[in-house]
């Protein structure tokens, strides 16, 4: 192939292009800008409709949540406790549920976070250490 040659679109490539989108939200200046994340996200989304990431769906969330749109962010952190790997979703949402005064839910949610850490092997306890951390302080553990 020459150097001048393009090699054909690779699906694989594609998502992780899209992946270190992702992660380099959190490092470009403005960082820390709600709006500005959920609009790159949106942006992200609509180029690329069929890509997922659960990774940028709790980017989404925290987004949400940053601009004070809470029922929104609740309605994503709701789904994302559903695929997301390790407690961060979960416990996001116990933290949400405490800020609207949904106390028991907050708390049903910090007990399965321990609960499921509690139980697991040593490299996911390891990996989950500061979730279960958050949830064992909430539970006044």
């Amino acid at each position: 192939m020459s150097p001048t040659a393009r090699a054909p679109p690779n699906v694989a490539v594609a998502d992780s292009v899209e992946n270190i989108l992702v992660a380099g939200l959190c490092t470009l200046p403005g960082a820390g800008e709600p709006a500005a994340a959920q609009q790159t996200l949106d942006a992200l989304r609509a180029a690329n409709p069929q890509w997922t990431s659960a990774d940028a769906h709790l980017l989404y969330a925290r987004a949400l949540e940053g601009q004070g749109k809470l029922t929104e962010a609740r309605e994503d952190y709701e789904a994302l406790v559903r695929y997301f790997p390790g407690e961060e979703a979960r416990c996001r949402l116990a933290l949400l549920y405490q800020k609207v005064g949904h106390v028991e839910d907050a708390r049903r949610l910090f007990e399965d976070v321990v609960k499921s850490v509690d139980g697991a092997p040593k490299h996911y306890r390891r990996a989950q250490q500061d979730w279960v951390g958050v949830a064992r302080r909430n539970l006044g553990v």
